[in-house]
């Protein structure tokens, strides 16, 4: 299995940043380096990917309609598509990848972050704008 092809990324998996959000491209370039960084894992690109799919097309025709000089078109459009993905019913063989990468932490603490292709870097900054838990 390659690595574009895993649903769950860990450090261990040699994944280079084009599969890895920010936070978790820097966890992976520590673990390279030898530093001491706690357990961690993501969900690929790939998975992502699969998981909005059924909803591709209406959020692109969501996005073809808004005027983005209206602040309450996109924060109206932006609660439409938070909707939509809140609706997706994820796979079966994700929610399987999810538990078995739970189980393997082997703790009943965690922190969730968000993870996305190129965040804050010179021309994307969506520094605040995700939602840790």
């Amino acid at each position: 299995m390659t690595t574009s092809d895993r649903l769950i990324l860990t450090g261990s998996h040699g994944a280079d940043d084009t599969c890895l959000g920010g936070k978790a491209a820097n966890l992976r370039r520590l673990v390279a380096a030898g530093y001491d960084v706690p357990a961690w894992f993501v969900i690929s690109t790939n998975a992502f990917d699969q998981a909005l799919a059924p909803i591709d097309d209406h959020v692109r025709q969501l996005l073809v309609g808004i005027d983005f000089a209206d602040t309450d078109d996109v924060r109206q459009t932006a609660q439409q598509i938070g909707d939509l993905i809140l609706s997706l019913e994820w796979s079966p063989e994700l929610c399987l990848a999810l538990q078995q990468s739970l189980d393997e932490l082997s703790t009943d603490r965690l922190s969730v972050r968000s993870s996305v292709l190129g965040e804050d870097s010179a021309e994307h900054s969506f520094a605040g704008q995700m939602a840790s838990f």
